[in-house]
């Protein structure tokens, strides 16, 4: 008997998701008169000047990355563009490379570098999506995910969300997450804080070890306040052991300075920590007020000691 051989083909589709099209809330910064509520950008006061106000996005679109921006229209009376630029000039219009105008009354418009490109035949309605993406080197402008233009110039460099208002709110700002995080970026808007994350050097073009902050010059601040893990009040529990004036001297003999404080050698080579050393700087200070109180109290003793002397003699005599 032969064997019956039976061979199954499997039939399967493989679906490839674009990381691309995975969207995410910007991050905003150079804010001139506008506000921001989770994905939302808002023009404050009363300005309705071009130039008056704008934001730009923390996050970057790498060189040579496709990416977008888009946002959800939310009114059509009126006017702010949204779109993408190498660097965030001002906060005008004319600054931004490539943007999508969306002008009062629901026309669309396509200006690049403040020129007008291109007016959309049909208007856009409260709800569209409108978006403006990089796809291999070529900037699509496009209404609910349908291009109505193409830019004729080509872009393979770094880019950021530009924004500029004339009045009016930008709704649902997303970004694809092809733009860099925060973290990679420089500055950042958290709530009304400007934050930077890593550190920043100000008069120097390096900064000293992992400190946050270093300044190669003078600080003028009406307040500086410094937090600490602990203080210098243990020097007074019945336990802490206090250096006799005699061991003291013996330590400056041999070493030219108070136990526990720096050389000057080490201060000139490291410098000092401010709360460490007025940590330090107070417990000495009390350690010199227990050897005084334990010296004016011999002083007390002898004074009665002699006071008794002193009466003994008199009487002897």
């Amino acid at each position: 008997m032969k064997s019956l051989k039976v061979i199954f083909i499997l039939s399967a589709t493989f679906i490839i998701l674009d990381p691309s099209n995975a969207q995410k809330a910007a991050n905003w910064t150079d804010l001139v008169n506008v506000e921001v509520s989770e994905d939302n950008l808002t023009l404050t006061g009363y300005v309705y000047n071009w130039g008056d106000g704008g934001a730009a996005s923390v996050n970057i679109l790498n060189e040579n990355t496709d990416g977008w921006v888009e946002t959800t229209a939310n009114q059509t009376v009126t006017a702010r563009m949204l779109g993408l630029s190498e660097t965030n000039e001002d906060a005008h219009y004319l600054s931004i490379d490539f943007a999508i105008y969306l002008r009062q009354g629901g026309e669309l418009r396509v200006y690049e570098k403040g020129v007008l490109m291109y007016t959309s035949a049909s208007p856009y309605a409260v709800g569209d999506i409108l978006k403006i993406a990089r796809e291999s080197g070529t900037i699509t402008y496009k209404k609910n995910d349908v291009t109505f233009y193409t830019s004729t110039v080509p872009s393979t460099t770094a880019l950021i969300v530009d924004v500029a208002f004339h009045d009016g709110s930008l709704n649902n700002l997303q970004i694809s997450d092809s733009f860099s995080s925060p973290s990679t970026a420089k500055w950042a808007i958290n709530g009304s804080t400007l934050y930077y994350e890593n550190g920043i050097a100000i008069g120097r073009p390096d900064i000293i070890d992992d400190y946050l902050l270093t300044v190669e010059g003078k600080i003028l601040s009406q307040e500086v306040k410094v937090t600490m893990d602990g203080w210098s009040d243990f020097v007074f529990d019945d336990n802490y052991k206090l250096l006799t004036l005699e061991e003291m001297e013996q330590y400056i003999t041999e070493n030219g300075h108070l136990p526990e404080i720096p050389s000057e050698t080490e201060v000139l080579q490291s410098g000092i920590h401010l709360g460490e050393m007025n940590a330090k700087l107070l417990q000495k200070i009390e350690e010199l007020t227990l050897h005084m109180i334990e010296m004016n109290k011999q002083i007390q003793q002898l004074k009665v000691e002699n006071q008794t002397l002193l009466d003994q003699h008199i009487q002897r005599d």
